[in-house]
């Protein structure tokens, strides 16, 4: 979320934490509230109750990796007694460049396979809503404040999950192809979501769950990770509906590009490249610095899925990429939201909080040309395309458009387009148009719909800490539009965790999205349904990138 995107690596986690006195309040408050016992099958969870929800924090569904560093999870191991679950477990070490509403309070850890949930009160039978929290595949953690489940839990009678895994170095280096030992449990981090997944299905039962209505949803990384679930075959059955916001990456790195990011890892971390199992005594302060090199420059530009430290197709747990046959094959039966934002590239292209704004063609080229190897040919054709369809528009605009499609709209659109031509399932497709202050202007950038679909937008620092921002957003909250986009985004969410379908009474007739119409709907002042969430002359330039 951090328009500094090139200086996120040296980014401190030290900031005024947004959610810091919330979380301390609920574990130190534990005694005075009342408790709520329940008996999992490993062991009895001893949580804690507001009016409505019965809320259990940091629980753990794995065991300590701390020891087991780069290999797959252990489930977690039965107990005698009661444990608290009041606070929410620490995050994987990371270096975190996001606003204090998106930083953890908790103390940074190799153990954090836990889980947070809330849980209405009566809940029986209530289907779960799986939260997979974005930052890449790089920093984040599901105890964000951003993430907290209570409003979307009680609004729609569901229970919430967020989970936190291994990030970064730690759970998407993949030493397999090297270190004997690791052969076939590469992807740590993503072995880490289909044991929380595994978790769930044993368990939630006892919160009041149906593990039979399980729809995972994520932005951003999550996203990615969302969909590297839908073509994981040792999760099939684990979730039966799924959310894509803003990341349907479209392919996972190679073994090749995997063993050459051990021997750079290796390299600065101080290690013999011919002895990488060393990295796993290395301590984790030192692997966390030494991960942030890979980050310099305008690294996180390029196709989203080979980024560095990202899922591997490792022959294993990820056999397929996501556009093969066999992996399409395994999400036919699942129902699927996918979408971005309008604007999604303003944060990528923003530097120092500053967003350029070219003042001819030739610097508008410039500014595009990094973020994919497109060519300047199809640049040109792809500006071009977007200028016919945004009569008008300046060029600060027409760049994030044509930026927006070739960092996230394409690949959107070419997931609904995969999943509408199975036919098995339906598909839809949304965009969010509502704008928020950033850089200057108003824009519906990457990340601002999160805190409408958990009814936290009102988080003074959910975008940015800089005062102009935080007033100008404090003049939103009394906006009866405000909450209407707040009210349309959650129910539709809520509505299609429980029937696969997102159609209910906030918004027009939603129907799927299809080959022929391409339906969508747009979340903004009002919502309404509209067709083809970017141009055929852009699809057809991109479709294939």
């Amino acid at each position: 979320m951090n328009l500094d995107r090139r200086r996120f690596v040296t980014a401190g986690t030290s900031a005024l934490f947004m959610g810091q006195g919330l979380l301390a309040s609920s574990a130190g408050n534990a005694a005075t509230v009342a408790r709520r016992l329940v008996k999992t099958v490993e062991g009895t969870l001893r949580g804690y109750e507001t009016a409505k929800l019965a809320i259990f924090k940091g629980v753990a569904y794995g065991e300590d990796t701390t020891h087991r560093r780069f290999q797959a999870p252990v489930s977690v191991k039965p107990w005698n007694g009661v444990r608290d679950a009041f606070a929410c477990g620490s995050p994987c070490y990371q270096n975190n460049p996001d606003p204090p509403a998106w930083q953890d309070a908790q103390p940074e850890s190799e153990d954090c396979l836990k889980l947070n949930i809330w849980a209405p009160k009566d809940a029986r039978n209530a289907p779960v809503m799986v939260w997979i929290h974005g930052g890449g595949y790089w920093w984040g953690s599901g105890g964000l404040p951003a993430y907290d489940g209570s409003a979307l839990a009680e609004r729609g009678g569901v229970i919430v999950v967020t989970v936190n895994h291994r990030l970064n170095v730690f759970g998407y280096l993949n030493l397999g192809a090297l270190v004997p030992e690791y052969e076939g449990v590469g992807n740590p981090g993503h072995r880490d979501l289909v044991e929380a997944l595994r978790w769930i299905r044993r368990n939630i039962a006892v919160f009041g769950g149906d593990a039979d209505q399980v729809t995972i949803f994520g932005e951003s990384g999550g996203g990615g990770k969302v969909t590297a679930l839908l073509s994981t075959p040792c999760a099939k059955g684990l979730f039966q509906r799924a959310i894509v916001q803003s990341c349907s990456a479209p392919r996972f790195r190679t073994n090749d590009m995997a063993r050459k990011e051990v021997h750079d890892l290796c390299v600065l971390a101080g290690i013999d490249p011919d002895n990488p199992r060393a990295l796993a005594d290395v301590p984790a302060a030192r692997l966390k610095v030494a991960y942030a090199e890979f980050f310099k420059g305008d690294v996180l530009k390029g196709d989203i899925g080979l980024l560095p430290m990202a899922p591997v197709q490792d022959g294993t747990l990820l056999p397929y990429q996501p556009r093969d046959p066999r992996a399409m094959a395994l999400w036919a039966d699942v129902p699927l939201l996918v979408g971005t934002t309008r604007d999604e590239a303003v944060w990528l292209m923003s530097v120092n909080g500053a967003l350029p704004n070219p003042s001819n063609d030739e610097e508008l080229l410039a500014e595009l040309a990094p973020m994919h190897d497109l060519g300047r040919l199809r640049l040109k054709a792809l500006v071009q395309a977007l200028r016919d369809q945004m009569p008008g528009a300046d060029l600060q605009h027409l760049m994030v458009a044509a930026g927006t499609a070739i960092w996230m709209g394409a690949n959107a659109v070419r997931q609904a387009d995969m999943k509408a031509a199975l036919g098995a399932a339906p598909v839809y497709y949304y965009r969010f148009d509502w704008e928020e202050p950033i850089a200057g202007k108003f824009w519906a950038f990457h990340g601002a719909d999160v805190g409408f679909v958990f009814g936290t937008q009102d988080l003074p620092t959910i975008i940015e800490a800089k005062s102009d921002a935080v007033a100008e957003r404090s003049k939103r909250y009394r906006s009866e539009q405000w909450h209407a986009v707040r009210d349309a985004m959650m129910d539709s969410w809520i509505a299609f965790a429980k029937t696969g379908n997102p159609g209910n009474p906030t918004v027009p007739d939603w129907g799927p999205y299809s080959l022929t119409s391409r339906s969508f709907m747009r979340f903004d002042t009002r919502p309404l349904v509209d067709e083809g969430p970017l141009p055929a002359e852009v699809i057809a330039l991109l479709y294939d990138a």
